[in-house]
């Protein structure tokens, strides 16, 4: 299967980079590539998806009505 990758003007650094990296590790640039997209897809698929919980509150609540039963026993105290 063939894949071909367009790199936009301003990113010609990230094309030396690897041109780089495949020359010091002795290997085509499409393996390092292939590699890279791997690791990112794991770290993808490993990465916990949290989801977005509702308590039900609709307003905000102030800090005052959280305490207040509180408040109150210890003024009658």
């Amino acid at each position: 299967m063939q894949l071909n990758l367009y790199i936009p003007k301003g990113e010609e650094g990230v094309v030396r980079a690897l041109e780089r990296v495949a020359r010091e590790q002795g290997r085509r640039k499409n393996e390092v590539v292939l590699d890279a997209l791997r690791k990112y897809l794991r770290e993808r698929n490993e990465a916990p998806q949290l989801g977005v919980h509702h308590l039900g509150v609709r307003e905000p609540i102030r800090r005052s009505e959280l305490y207040e039963d509180r408040l109150d026993r210890q003024e009658r105290s």
